[in-house]
């Protein structure tokens, strides 16, 4: 390698020192791997390039010490960290010396996040450009504006998000990008540790880069160079076939079931950009996209893991799930559009029904934001619904997004210019008031006033004489106070189409075996037959769903509300009436007769099982329960 590339942390010039708790970085460590998938995702998101899907994977590998570059600088930086004077406390204390023991193993845990169908970060390297931005800047966002006027790459405090899951504070980037009518390749390391003293007792800054020595430069091409592991395109022939960016996190702190806490990150902020084929994420082995999402929402195991998670979870993960219903097109979603001053058309898609959140989720450019906007969190006198509102105007969502936090969760009118302020909040009372408007006309749950019924007058006599007064002295009401309340909508069966893969659908209780039927709620439906035997109980299954595997297997998931054994059977959804699916395997359970029985289940735990038929079916699934 080159005598010109290593690290290189600037001398600092005035009498200051950068201690250990970065701002920045502890900003993005209360929820550090659910922040790492907002932050990436929506700034690959907004440098999307041509039809195809964004795609982002996430990958750990161990990466050979000898070849991470510059590794010796870095390690005695990092000592000089650990024993630099004001480094003496016992969080900077700890994070050093285990930071110096991962840079001392043989190999080191590297998280690598690819993204591709992306623009990259363009350069050059000067106070101008996203690259400059990302790499070099404190605190700047630097956006680009593409056809449509959607503002690419904004590289502001969510670019130290990597940082906060990283044990040694050190990234490479790796981008490609287009230049005029040719493609360039910027490489370069950067670390943000603490102020330390160099050999000479010079003061050196708490940022430092690897690259070019010389101003602190990337490194351009120079592919025989840098090993190969850190490079998003090895050859010039291969640059126009690798747009986009490559991260790698040095010293990844792999935590147990952080593959999990990204995933449910990942399904909970970008549903709706996953559902509309704009985005696809590889974790590992698995792949989150609109043929895989629903399988993934009723993964068991998931929901179990985010217990411990973070505040908010598990009900953040369900709440999704119910987001997401509200996009399948079904007949039950009620679509409403408005032409809004500031933002320009906005749409809300509303479903109502039982056992439903009562939450509006608001989007933004298929990335979640918040369901927890002013004037649209608190709805007692609703129907139980879920609606979901999303910006169809470029303009106005480029305004939202300047009212965003760094954590994109909220929009704050304040963070816009003084001038700006007023469109801000105009166009947040605005969307505020109408979609609570929309909420009244089709969820609101109509009680009305005190009435008196004066045809029921006569029914209801006076027993205390003609003065209609009680022994009391009180007056009573011959007529009554009645009051009149809108009964809870039953949903009717999800049918989600999937392209190639037929349909996935479900309902809960429908219907029962036995001569005297059943009814729908927990624990209902005992009746006697004409042959004097008790029909078996009914039981309600909640959420459920059925995802196509192959031609003849399906995985259906649901809820109860008990703790026992229950028998399962499937049908075919018809129009007139339902056929019986003959069930042949199931990964639980005993099958008898086409049904699967002695199933054991765990009231409020989701239940997830495979199911395969005697023969192919692609239609749409009715999913029914009997208690045990």
């Amino acid at each position: 390698m080159s005598s010109d590339l290593g690290w290189e942390f600037p001398i600092d010039s005035g009498d200051q020192w950068q201690g250990f708790n970065d701002p920045g970085i502890e900003h993005f460590r209360g929820s550090p791997f659910g922040n790492l998938a907002r932050e990436i995702i929506q700034n690959s998101l907004d440098a999307a390039v041509g039809n195809a899907p964004v795609s982002v994977s996430f990958d750990v590998q161990e990466i050979p010490t000898e070849q991470i570059p510059g590794i010796e600088d870095l390690k005695d930086t990092v000592k000089r960290c650990l024993g630099a004077p004001g480094n003496d406390g016992k969080k900077a204390q700890q994070f050093f010396y285990a930071a110096a023991k991962a840079l001392l193993g043989k190999k080191v845990t590297v998280l690598s996040i690819v993204e591709k169908n992306t623009t990259g970060i363009r350069g050059p390297y000067r106070n101008d450009t996203p690259y400059f931005a990302y790499m070099k800047s404190t605190g700047q966002s630097k956006k680009e504006v593409r056809d449509g006027g959607v503002g690419l790459g904004s590289y502001g405090i969510g670019k130290l998000a990597p940082f906060a899951v990283s044990d040694v504070r050190t990234i490479f980037v790796s981008t490609v990008f287009k230049s005029g009518a040719t493609y360039k390749q910027f490489t370069q390391g950067k670390a943000l540790l603490t102020s330390h003293l160099d050999q000479k007792n010079r003061t050196r800054q708490n940022v430092g880069f690897w690259g070019v020595k010389a101003n602190c430069m990337p490194v351009d091409g120079r592919f025989s160079e840098l090993p190969k592991w850190v490079q998003r395109a090895r050859n010039l022939s291969d640059l126009s076939q690798n747009l986009g960016t490559s991260f790698h996190v040095i010293g990844f702190n792999a935590v147990q079931d952080w593959d999990k806490f990204l995933l449910a990150s990942v399904l909970e902020n970008f549903f709706s950009a996953i559902w509309k084929s704009q985005l696809v994420v590889k974790i590992g082995n698995e792949v989150v996209a609109k043929e895989t999402i629903n399988e993934l929402f009723a993964r068991a195991d998931l929901v179990e893991s985010l217990t411990e998670m973070s505040e908010g979870e598990p009900e953040a993960f369900n709440n999704a799930k119910h987001f997401l219903e509200t996009l399948v097109g079904t007949e039950e979603v009620i679509i409403e559009n408005q032409e809004n001053r500031e933002l320009g058309n906005c749409e809300v898609r509303i479903v109502v029904g039982d056992v439903l959140p009562k939450r509006v989720a608001i989007l933004r450019n298929g990335m979640f934001i918040t369901d927890q906007m002013e004037h649209l969190k608190r709805f007692g006198d609703f129907k139980e619904f879920v609606a979901v509102v999303e910006c169809q105007n470029n303009r106005g969502n480029e305004l939202l997004r300047e009212m965003e936090p760094p954590r994109h969760d909220k929009f704050e009118p304040d963070r816009l210019t003084l001038a700006e302020r007023p469109r801000g909040q105009r166009a947040l009372s605005e969307l505020g008031r109408w979609v609570r408007d929309m909420l009244k006309r089709h969820a609101r749950d109509p009680v009305s006033d005190v009435t008196e019924v004066k045809e029921l007058a006569d029914y209801f006599a006076d027993d205390f004489g003609e003065d209609n007064s009680s022994q009391k002295g009180e007056e009573v009401n011959p007529v009554g106070a009645i009051k009149i309340r809108a009964q809870p909508l039953r949903r009717r069966a999800v049918v989600i189409q999937q392209e190639g893969e037929g349909e996935e659908g479900g309902a809960g209780g429908n219907g029962g075996s036995g001569g005297g039927g059943g009814g729908h709620g927990p624990k209902e439906g005992a009746g006697s037959g004409g042959n004097g035997k008790s029909s078996p109980v009914v039981v309600e299954l909640s959420n459920v769903r059925s995802v196509v595997l192959n031609s003849k297997k399906r995985r259906v998931a649901f809820t109860l509300g008990f703790t026992g054994k229950m028998e399962l059977l499937v049908y075919e959804a018809g129009a007139d009436t339902d056929r019986r699916l003959d069930i042949v395997k199931c990964s639980a359970g005993k099958v008898r007769n086409g049904a699967v029985k002695n199933i054991p289940v765990k009231r409020g735990i989701r239940t997830a099982l495979d199911i395969e038929l005697n023969g192919n079916f692609e239609g749409a699934m009715k999913v029914t329960g009997h208690e045990i």
